[in-house]
């Protein structure tokens, strides 16, 4: 009808023109405008109603705004993922859900996702809200005013809870391992405070593109980014990085004043901080090439930009820049560049005097590298360079040029590694301790009921289970249950700084986490409210709890996680295992002889559901190495220890893998696997360890296993295996008992009198029912 009014005025003002009528020229324009203004308000009208009240399915239907059905199932509020995914959008209806579907299906689980709506006049907030409704991982913010895409970034930083935080535009899609991938290769320098971050590659992709179609392209090799990288442009696309939160919040995020390559600026703020961002070697992004991109639609203002933030790369810092990262980069780009070549000038000609065996040019060589190397060129100065100038430097014998290289570039890196030692202060946010390969399937997108500080008063004294690894859930989660079912009411009690590490696993079973603060809560208290207390370390994290426990004269037990140094033989440091503790839960015959007081064995419940299993299948070995001299035990020998079983594997042509203890700074291999050891395991493999927890679980599945000991460690548990596996203590013995190992078909027949020594294994009781049992009575 108002257009019709409308329209009716017109032709009214029309046709009295002609015939010189004033009054009706001008009642039909007025009664044009009327109509005109009345349509105008009925459409504001319906915007507005569109951004509070919005449809779920169709667009006919009216149902309350996406923010307060996203309510209904809020998040805990004390949780926080490890990893924020923020996806900015504006009137991408039909892209967001493929969008937000690409979040829903990583791999890497522990995640959230901020959805920032900015100002869309479509169903676009609407229909994704509803869609993901029943997934509590996501958000959704529907901005009142219009802030762009700088401004829109920024708001959902404002709102994230993760750790690490990458960006994500609605038009585009993740490939299932994009955010694993990045946290994997962020996890191999865990404890770097010059890594903000790992980036992945991407692909572009038609605009009609899905996250069904063919699989990404495998990535060409790209390098780790610092500042002296991004001088002149952009180094990676806006959702590429996968970033520390609190650097992005301590530089102040977008720059909102940008309409475009505000990306470019941001990531050139960071990296002047000193910091380096690691390639992550998967295709994790899909790139939609739009028609009405921002690039497109303002391809001069992005040229300007760009060409700015060229010339502020081109001057000194200003005076007052404060600095938050662990160098700050004060002299212009060519400045630092010049440093950089004539650093690699000097690198370069300190490994052909190595591989040329040139003792008095080598040290000179040293001298002048030492005295130009600053912390920064760590992650500038690029690792091709030693391992093209040995290979080079050795082509002109090709007979045996290879291992002459590889040896050279072993030598060259321990040497150049001592540059680095002394780095500035400030650590990295604690990353979880489970492994960082994917985790599986989602676990029902259910996260834990954490909870803030102790429970008391409440009418019960719960039980308190308090694990602080990954695989310490292993054992303390069937116990919950188990107790559970016989009635006991537990908790699971975690201090801060083990939280990231357990939150995954503690996914799994549906009771409360309490973290609570040892240097801030009432430990005494707390700990006596408890009826009984089960930890697997009573040492370090948890003493006090367990002390405190034994004060009140409240139960503790200490559950033995694995093979122990019960007598502290190697340990620098004074732990007095399972001493603290009123009762010890021992795996089997061995940790009820090697321990004191009131103890019971009541077996592993990890290990013996790994017994029960079909053994692995024999077949074409590889070697497994467990690389872990963590925490300082023996971590001189590391090198050394490492080294003899490479050798040993190469001499008899052996293939082998290397896996790095989360808490092991990984070699410079490329025989580094990115697969956790369990998986490993449970391929036809040959294990060789040092002194560790490991070996049990290749015995239970039948994987043969070598202890190799060059470094005469001293803990007795492996000294006197029966018959049960070989000890080594050279390269040749080594070579000698791989060779003898790959040819054993039923090693679960072998080690058995061994194992079960360790391990006590009852057909008819699952190890956390004898558990309870003990912890009961």
């Amino acid at each position: 009808p108002l257009v019709a009014l409308m329209g009716a005025g017109l032709w009214a003002a029309v046709v009295a023109i002609p015939g010189g009528s004033r009054i009706m020229t001008a009642i039909g324009l007025t009664v044009a405008l009327i109509g005109a203004l009345s349509l105008h308000g009925l459409d504001v009208a319906r915007q507005d109603r569109l951004r509070t009240q919005i449809a779920p399915g169709t667009k006919t239907s009216m149902t309350p705004s996406p923010s307060a059905a996203n309510q209904r199932k809020p998040p805990p509020r004390d949780w926080q993922p490890i990893v924020t995914v923020v996806v900015t959008t504006h009137n991408e209806d039909d892209l967001l859900l493929q969008c937000l579907q690409s979040v829903a299906d990583q791999t890497w689980s522990d995640l959230e996702c901020v959805v920032v709506d900015d100002l869309s006049t479509d169903f676009t907030l609407g229909h994704a809200a509803a869609a993901f409704a029943d997934d509590e991982r996501f958000r959704f913010i529907h901005s009142e005013r219009n802030l762009g895409l700088a401004g829109s970034r920024n708001r959902g930083l404002t709102q994230a809870r993760g750790i690490w935080v990458t960006f994500l535009d609605a038009d585009d899609f993740l490939y299932t391992d994009a955010v694993a991938e990045r946290m994997r290769r962020i996890a191999e320098e865990r404890d770097d405070a010059w890594v903000v971050g790992a980036y992945c590659s991407w692909h572009s992709v038609p605009e009609k593109a899905t996250p069904l179609d063919p699989a990404p392209p495998i990535p060409a090799p790209h390098d780790n980014v610092t500042w002296l990288d991004a001088t002149f442009g952009a180094p990676f696309i806006a959702s590429a990085p996968l970033v520390r939160r609190d650097v992005l919040e301590a530089l102040g995020g977008f720059n909102n004043s940008l309409e475009t390559a505000e990306d470019f600026e941001l990531w050139s703020r960071l990296l002047r901080q000193g910091y380096a961002v690691l390639w992550a070697p998967v295709v994790g992004i899909a790139y939609r090439q739009r028609r009405a991109s921002m690039y497109r639609r303002a391809p001069a203002a992005h040229a300007t930009i760009t060409s700015r933030v060229y010339d502020v790369n081109q001057t000194s810092v200003h005076p007052g820049t404060v600095q938050v990262g662990p160098f700050l980069f004060v002299e212009p780009a060519h400045v630092h560049q010049a440093d950089l070549a004539k650093a690699e000038r000097l690198l370069t000609g300190y490994v052909a005097a190595v591989g040329a065996d040139d003792q008095v040019g080598a040290s000179e060589l040293w001298g002048l590298l030492s005295n130009v190397a600053q912390p920064w060129m760590r992650w500038a100065l690029r690792p091709s360079l030693i391992e093209h100038t040995a290979r080079r430097v050795e082509f002109h014998d090709p007979d045996g040029a290879e291992a002459r290289a590889a040896r050279v570039i072993h030598d060259v890196r321990r040497a150049i590694a001592t540059l680095w030692d002394e780095q500035p202060g400030g650590k990295r946010p604690e990353l979880p301790e489970v492994d960082v390969d994917p985790p599986g399937p989602y676990l029902e997108l259910s996260a834990p009921r954490i909870l803030k500080g102790p429970v008391v008063g409440n009418g019960e004294r719960p039980g308190l289970l308090m694990p602080s690894a990954a695989y310490h859930c292993d054992e303390l989660g069937p116990l919950a249950k188990e107790l559970d079912s016989r009635g006991v009411s537990v908790k699971f009690v975690v201090i801060p700084k083990r939280l990231s590490a357990v939150r995954e696993e503690l996914r799994k079973y549906d009771y409360p986490v309490h973290v609570v603060d040892p240097e801030t809560e009432d430990i005494e208290r707390f700990s006596a409210s408890a009826s009984f207390l089960v930890t697997l370390n009573d040492w370090g994290d948890y003493d006090r709890f367990v002390l405190a426990a034994n004060d009140h004269g409240v139960p503790t037990f200490g559950k033995v996680e694995g093979v122990q140094d019960f007598e502290d033989a190697d340990v620098h440091w004074t732990r007095r295992a399972y001493q603290q503790v009123s009762h010890v839960l021992c795996q089997g015959p061995n940790d009820y002889l090697n321990t004191r007081g009131n103890r019971s064995i009541v077996g592993s419940t990890r290990l013996e559901r790994i017994w029960k299993q079909a053994p692995t299948p024999p077949g074409d070995r590889v070697v497994v190495i467990n690389f872990n001299f963590t925490y300082g035990v023996l971590s001189e020998f590391a090198d050394m220890w490492l080294d003899t079983v490479i050798t040993a594997c190469k001499r008899i042509g052996l293939d082998y893998l290397i896996s790095a203890h989360p808490a092991q700074k990984p070699p410079t291999s490329t025989r580094v696997s990115s697969k956790p050891m369990r998986y490993l395991l449970t391929q036809p493999s040959i294990l060789v360890s040092r002194f560790s927890t490991v070996p049990f679980e290749a015995m239970a599945r039948g994987v043969p296993f070598v202890y190799h000991n060059p470094h005469d460690e001293k803990v007795p548990t492996f000294h006197s295996p029966g018959g049960a596996f070989p000890i080594t203590t050279s390269t040749k013995e080594l070579e000698d008992q791989l060779l003898r190992m790959s040819s054993v078909l039923d090693y679960r027949a072998v080690c058995a009198p061994f194992f079960l020594a360790q391990v006590d294994v009852d057909e008819s009781s699952p190890a956390e029912e004898r558990t309870a049992a003990v912890v009961i009575s």
